[in-house]
């Protein structure tokens, strides 16, 4: 027979792993058991970690594993609605194909798969059985986008339930990934006002319809595939990565980024023919510019004195002459090293170049002259 633990003894002595004291949690694994809670004996060293270990443990099955898991003893049971990382994916919901044998129809498939997966994430999450008050990361995968208005749902429930779970407490979710979704201006307003400690936001193949995107503790985002009306500002003060790769902007509005702590930023975008200002990113250090069109630069534009890398690319527009706008780029640019002008059009004309190190000498091969007039005179002599 195994020996049971007794009175005050410690995790470690039955199996090594932490104490309670090496766990930030409130809630802890009790040690001391009775008879008839699914016999847990001494040997038993899984159950017997504390909660935020096996939080851990639990955040890198799939959810659908994650709740079976959950039914193997009582001491497991509670732990899933309390999980700090949840990530919903409808891709593991698809039928196995024998299953389907008689659906032949892949519209009836997909209406079979997609019944399946939103009764299980409206259990999960409607009826409040995962905290969502507790949540710091949370990923909403929509395989098909036909869906994402239905799925819309799920993500202002998230929110408005998350952050009201605990009067006054701000809501700590940190990482934020959806996919496929329909996002309107609400998703913006809740993140300003609801998600004090967001860091990281994600969007995928999601149709936007939103004036701003807005967080003043923002610090990644990604917009991939995204398909956005109307948008006409991104205010993220702290914000260090941007990127916006595929996708496009409609609407009679210029974008105006306001990012002054951003570090990196790629953008390829097609369809913004109201193009984007750059004058809120001064403080960038490599700028990546593609199929988009770059309005021209105002009086009151800050130098770039960090932009080291600097890339104009696949029909990259530039609005004025293109000489003007790069040499104004090159100019508020002390300090740039590599540039890369490929496939841009001024009109109906193309021009491609690029080079390493763009000292003066570059500067007065390009344009017949040089930055700086004193350095000119001793060029001269």
């Amino acid at each position: 027979m195994h020996k049971r633990v007794e009175g005050e003894a410690t995790v470690k002595e039955v199996g090594g792993a932490p104490t309670h004291k090496d766990c930030p949690m409130e809630a802890h694994s009790k040690l001391k058991r009775d008879d008839n809670d699914d016999g847990f004996l001494a040997d038993d060293r899984l159950s017997t970690l504390p909660d935020c270990l096996l939080h851990e443990i639990m955040s890198y099955l799939k959810l659908q594993e994650l709740v079976q898991t959950s039914m193997l003893s009582k001491r497991w049971m509670p732990l899933w609605r309390s999980m700090t990382s949840l990530n919903v994916d409808q891709e593991e919901f698809k039928v196995a194909a024998n299953a389907l044998m008689a659906v032949k129809c892949n519209t009836a498939r997909e209406l079979v798969e997609w019944v399946k997966f939103e009764k299980f994430t409206d259990h999960l999450l409607i009826r409040h059985n995962v905290d969502a008050a507790l949540l710091i990361s949370f990923r909403l995968h929509i395989s098909n986008s036909s869906r994402g208005e239905q799925a819309a749902r799920w993500i202002r429930h998230l929110i408005k339930y998350g952050s009201a779970m605990v009067p006054g407490t701000p809501w700590n979710l940190k990482k934020l990934h959806i996919s496929n979704v329909n996002l309107d201006g609400r998703l913006s307003e809740h993140m300003r006002s609801r998600c004090p400690s967001l860091v990281d936001l994600e969007l995928k193949g999601c149709k936007c319809e939103m004036y701003e995107i807005a967080s003043d503790s923002l610090k990644k985002l990604v917009l991939e595939d995204c398909d956005f009306r109307g948008l006409a500002a991104i205010t993220t003060p702290k914000l260090e990565s941007f990127a916006f790769n595929g996708g496009r902007i409609t609407g009679k509005c210029s974008l105006v980024i306001m990012a002054p702590a951003v570090d990196d930023v790629a953008m390829s975008v097609s369809n913004s023919a109201a193009g984007v200002h750059l004058h809120g990113v001064s403080n960038v250090t490599r700028l990546d510019l593609s199929c988009i069109v770059v309005v021209a630069l105002t009086e009151e534009f800050a130098q770039f004195n960090n932009l080291r890398d600097l890339s104009l690319k696949d029909y990259c527009r530039l609005t004025d002459s293109f000489e003007k706008l790069l040499e104004q780029f090159i100019w508020s640019s002390p300090n740039l090293e590599n540039l890369n002008v490929c496939r841009c059009k001024e009109a109906n004309r193309h021009t491609s170049f690029s080079a390493t190190y763009v000292d003066e000498d570059l500067f007065c091969r390009v344009y017949g002259h040089r930055r700086y007039p004193q350095q000119e005179e001793a060029h001269d002599n």
